[in-house]
């Protein structure tokens, strides 16, 4: 936009406000007699004007110059504004990408933090329920090699049983240990809640002790 500064009606100046508060970015050009000259440059940053020319225009390739240098400056500032714009969305990308990745990596670790936790408890469950079965063992093993002619068949054959059981709780265990290292079961060990009935779960513990604890005057 070309405007004298004063003009009937509406003045440049009032015409250069009105067209920035309206949203109008375009390239604008004051004509100016040199008494008013600062006028116009205090308008220069605060309505962004483009450029001024002095009147009477005496050149007009003087003229056609400043009109040029305006375009040229509003079509840098577009191409900056353009930029600017560019960079704030790859840089908004990139910090969305950075915050899925912290994400990804905070659940991540909590998922092996658990995992970890989960194996060392169940390693550690696997370790006090072996040491039941086994003392069984050793002990019939020990008895049964200290037994004399007058153990009768009735107790060899109870003592078999319990250690054929002691037997296969061991190896039940240790089918879940290697499992687990395996990664074929998740690192947990179920709990199966069920009523019991605490005479069955005393005669049964007699059953497998009671002849060690007669063996060792218990």
């Amino acid at each position: 936009v070309v405007s004298d500064l004063k003009m009937p009606g509406m003045d440049g100046l009032t015409l250069l406000r009105t067209m920035r508060e309206r949203g109008h970015d375009c390239a604008f050009i004051l004509i100016t007699a040199f008494g008013d000259l600062d006028t116009v440059l205090s308008a220069r940053e605060r309505y962004e004007l483009s450029n001024f020319s002095v009147k009477p225009v005496l050149s007009q390739d003087k003229f056609l110059f400043d009109v040029t240098s305006a375009l040229r400056k509003r079509r840098l500032e577009l191409e900056n504004s353009q930029l600017i714009a560019q960079l704030e969305s790859a840089n908004q990308g990139l910090e969305r990408k950075v915050e899925e990745r912290t994400q990804e990596l905070k659940e991540k670790n909590v998922e092996l933090t658990r995992l970890s936790n989960s194996r060392a408890d169940v390693l550690k469950v696997l370790s006090h329920e072996l040491r039941t079965p086994i003392s069984i063992l050793k002990g019939y093993l020990g008895l049964s090699l200290g037994d004399d002619q007058e153990s009768n068949l009735r107790d060899r054959r109870q003592s078999t049983q319990v250690m054929r059981a002691a037997v296969d709780r061991v190896q039940e265990i240790v089918d879940q240990a290697v499992a687990l290292k395996l990664g074929t079961e998740p690192a947990a060990l179920e709990v199966a809640l069920s009523e019991v009935d605490p005479a069955e779960v005393i005669t049964s513990t007699v059953e497998r002790i009671g002849a060690l604890v007669k063996s060792r005057d218990v």
